[in-house]
């Protein structure tokens, strides 16, 4: 039996959808709104158009991004994926946006376009454990970044590590100053504690606290909508991605639900209900800091 993936992108100012099988050689089917056309409309029927076109009724679990990026975007997107969560009763997968944007950079330094059909990306047969094909490339730092407003950015961490076709989380998505970010945008990250088995970050303590810096990280890429108001000042030390992947879409978060569920054993929080399905704004909207302001 198929299993179908729906996939839903709604945090930016437009909005994409995309569905496919894992065991299909066709491309995905996907359509993304028109720059005229915002995020909150036409989310429905976009979902209807391409369900008819699979000729399915329903997904056997559904994707979605759930921040940060537009508060209104991802409010949409979420009260659908819910809503037909409920509906279907399927499972629903919540993706990081900051993650999104990192994984079609990986996809692309592991030679697995996002245009190619899922079998193909993921590795039909055989794939490795990860879900994606492996290569020898060495591993690569990502810098995804999205434009947060009030003179803030979102931004995350990531190593692309194609020789184990994983991609290891480094920071998790935070709120920085533009200006702070600008200036350093891997070292004013708060970052995770390294996993065990990483053996390329190395922890060092400086007056500002534990810091990790990578040793053997040959490239650093930055990409994310951000980059259209915020450039890194460290030019000469980082690559700018092409600007036509800046962007998150579906058919990423299309593949990447895709690998979660392929390693769901692993992960067995991969998975959420339309109960617990929570958005990750990581900031309070500026109506909401006026409330708090006004409550105290």
């Amino acid at each position: 039996m198929s299993t179908w993936n729906l996939a839903l992108e709604c945090s930016g100012f437009t909005c994409s959808v995309a569905v496919a099988k894992l065991d299909s050689l066709d491309p995905p089917l996907w359509l993304e709104t028109p720059p005229a056309l915002s995020s909150v409309q036409g989310l429905a029927s976009m979902v209807r158009h391409v369900l008819q076109n699979a000729g399915i009724r329903q997904p056997d679990f559904l994707s979605v991004t759930h921040g940060p990026g537009s508060f209104t975007g991802l409010r949409v997107g979420l009260a659908t994926a819910k809503t037909l969560g409920m509906a279907w009763d399927i499972p629903l997968v919540a993706i990081d946006t900051l993650e999104a944007i990192a994984f079609r950079q990986h996809l692309q330094l592991t030679a697995a376009s996002t245009d190619r059909s899922i079998a193909t990306a993921l590795g039909k047969a055989p794939v490795n454990p990860k879900g994606i094909p492996a290569t020898d490339a060495p591993p690569v730092l990502l810098l995804p970044v999205m434009n947060a407003f009030r003179r803030q950015v979102f931004a995350a961490a990531y190593e692309s590590q194609p020789a184990s076709a994983g991609l290891v989380r480094l920071a998790a998505a935070q709120v920085l100053d533009a200006a702070v970010w600008r200036a350093q945008p891997w070292r004013s990250l708060a970052q995770d504690p390294p996993p065990a088995d990483l053996r390329q970050v190395d922890c060092r303590q400086t007056e500002a606290g534990p810091t990790q810096e990578s040793t053997s990280l040959q490239r650093r890429i930055v990409c994310g909508p951000g980059l259209e108001h915020y450039q890194p000042e460290e030019a000469a030390e980082l690559e700018v991605a092409p600007a036509e992947s800046w962007n998150p879409r579906a058919v990423d978060v299309l593949q990447l639900g895709w690998q979660k569920y392929l390693n769901r054993d692993l992960h067995p929080h991969t998975f959420s209900t339309a109960d617990s399905l929570a958005p990750n704004y990581i900031r309070s909207s500026a109506a909401e800091e006026v409330s708090q302001a006004g409550n105290r």
